[in-house]
């Protein structure tokens, strides 16, 4: 691309001394000015693109061009281009026999790649004091959501789309929550591609300072009204998972364009309503360093700087992002995430959290879809809670999985019904973190078998058909002293004082025994070629037969 800017005086020299054809002159005005299918404008400035409206450009350009030129742009330029938004790429470039203008200006870095450990010391240790604040300040310490910060960071310096924005909400000031940005804007990727912005792109149509920015921060949003955000939540939800915007404009004509947008919320103010969603990473920001005014100090006259930055691009470079790593999906837990679920979970969940998972019930037999939703409105109105209508309810249920398509909601002689095992409601409780460690509810940790003396449990061995041969013998044999032991007792049964007592179960076998004599029950379970053979009878009866073993 031509580094110089265009030159109207320079328009009309090519032109007096141009061929017939005024090529020269075409060619000219063909390195500055480029007409989209869109029927928008822009204008190579010699470092970057422009758009302009067509009334601007008409005004201030093509009613200058000499009579001929103008005749030619307006009705025989048959160069048409669309735009895109490609990282690494050239300015200009065709695909698919698409002539395209690469918006994308480019990172501060690009083209300086070197090692980080090539970089001096001293420019090593500046540079790890800024990763040592990411830790520390932005992630408490925590070591996991420092190596989701990571990741996240070395995304944006790839030029790579996260499907989340980062939230970082604190009540507290000069605690460090604005930093990020500063240093990743300005010394990491350069301004070019980023934007601090306030809520003007979300509450009106305007949002074309948005294009081609790799990264944007919204800074101290306003605490938005239910039916505001209602509007504003719906577009940002948009705008952070989509890979397409439509970019408006007052001066020129709405077109959709490629949405590299990453996305930081930085406030003092409560301003998201449905931060608990999976799209908000919400920061858990230490405000130990509130008061550290010579770290702050030394943050911005010895870090706050290109060198730095430049080591810091190519550390994040290098940064490998894992196979399979999702935003959404690897997002860490911690407590600011877990206190904003808590606190905005939906009334339907709160119902289901309460009456199943602290309960541990569950709807095995199914019951009447009709007499659950009524359950759901008595909660509510007991609770002071905000009661869905049936319909809100039903889809509420369907979004955490107890739907149709999983069996839980389903006709029965023509009647709407629902069912669901503790173990299915506690999947998605743990799914969706609906339980916080304020709410006191017990969580059952698996425990490992016990088996008392009552219970012998043979272990199956790895041949299986000479064991099953052994066990048959074995079997006869324990029949064959059974038969003995009843015999031995019937000719004990007539003596006086003397109480007769009975195994409930088959065989029955009549004993002679003291008074009170508690009978233990032994159980031998045993599979035998898909069978299973059970011995019972008297512990002491059962230890006379192993003893013969």
């Amino acid at each position: 691309m031509n580094q110089n800017k265009f030159q109207l005086s320079r328009l009309l020299e090519i032109y007096e001394t141009d061929s017939r054809t005024f090529q020269q002159s075409k060619d000219y005005i063909n390195q500055y000015f480029f007409l989209t299918a869109e029927a928008n404008y822009y204008y190579w400035t010699g470092s970057d693109f422009q758009n302009m409206s067509k009334e601007a450009f008409v005004e201030v350009y093509l009613n200058r061009f000499p009579k001929e030129i103008n005749k030619w742009f307006r009705h025989e330029n048959d160069k048409i281009y669309s735009t895109a938004i490609r990282i690494n790429n050239v300015r200009l470039f065709e695909e698919h026999g698409v002539k395209y203008i690469n918006l994308f200006s480019g990172f501060l870095h690009d083209g300086k790649y070197k090692p980080f450990l090539d970089y001096s010391l001293e420019i090593q240790t500046r540079a790890n004091f800024f990763l040592n604040y990411i830790k520390e300040v932005l992630c408490s310490n925590n070591e996991e959501a420092f190596n989701y910060m990571k990741i996240i960071t070395a995304g944006y310096c790839k030029g790579m789309k996260w499907e989340i924005a980062l939230y970082l909400k604190t009540s507290a000031q000069g605690v460090g929550k604005s930093t990020f940005y500063e240093m990743i804007s300005e010394y990491i990727l350069g301004m070019k591609c980023c934007l601090k912005s306030g809520s003007e792109p979300l509450v009106s149509l305007n949002n074309s300072c948005l294009q081609n920015k790799s990264l944007v921060m919204f800074e101290e949003l306003e605490s938005f009204s239910a039916d505001q955000w209602s509007k504003v939540g719906s577009k940002l939800k948009d705008w952070i998972s989509s890979k397409r915007i439509m970019i408006r404009d007052l001066y020129i004509k709405s077109y959709e364009s490629d949405n590299t947008n990453n996305y930081i919320i930085a406030s003092n103010n409560p301003c998201i309503k449905d931060s608990s969603g999976r799209r908000y990473y919400i920061l858990e920001i230490n405000t130990a360093k509130k008061y550290d005014f010579k770290y702050w100090a030394y943050m911005r006259d010895e870090v706050f700087n290109n060198e730095v930055g430049e080591c810091l691009f190519n550390y994040f470079l290098d940064i490998k992002i894992p196979k399979g790593f999702n935003a959404q999906h690897n997002m860490p837990a911690n407590n600011e995430k877990a206190d904003q679920i808590a606190k905005t979970l939906h009334s339907s969940y709160v119902f289901l959290k309460e009456r199943y998972i602290r309960t541990k019930a569950e709807i095995i037999k199914p019951m009447r879809l009709s007499a659950f939703y009524d359950s759901y409105k008595e909660y509510c109105q007991q609770n002071g809670l905000k009661c869905s209508d049936k319909f809100d309810f039903v889809k509420r249920l369907s979004e955490v999985g107890i739907s149709k398509e999983n069996k839980n909601l389903y006709k029965s002689s023509n009647i709407e019904v629902i069912k669901f095992t503790q173990a299915q409601i506690k999947l998605i409780s743990d799914r969706e973190k609906w339980v916080h460690d304020f709410d006191d509810i017990e969580v059952e940790e698996e425990k490992e078998i016990e088996h008392t003396l009552d219970i012998a449990i043979v272990e199956p061995k790895e041949d299986y058909q000479q064991e099953n041969i052994i066990l048959k013998k074995q079997l006869d044999q324990a029949k064959e002293e059974i038969e003995q032991l009843k015999r031995m007792v019937a000719q004990m049964q007539n003596k006086p004082k003397e109480e007769d007592i009975f195994l409930d179960d088959e065989p029955k076998i009549a004993m002679i025994a003291k008074p009170k004599l508690q009978v233990k029950k032994v159980v031998v379970k045993k599979k035998i070629e898909d069978s299973r053979f059970i011995i019972e009878g008297d512990a002491d009866i059962f230890e006379m037969i192993c003893n013969k073993f």
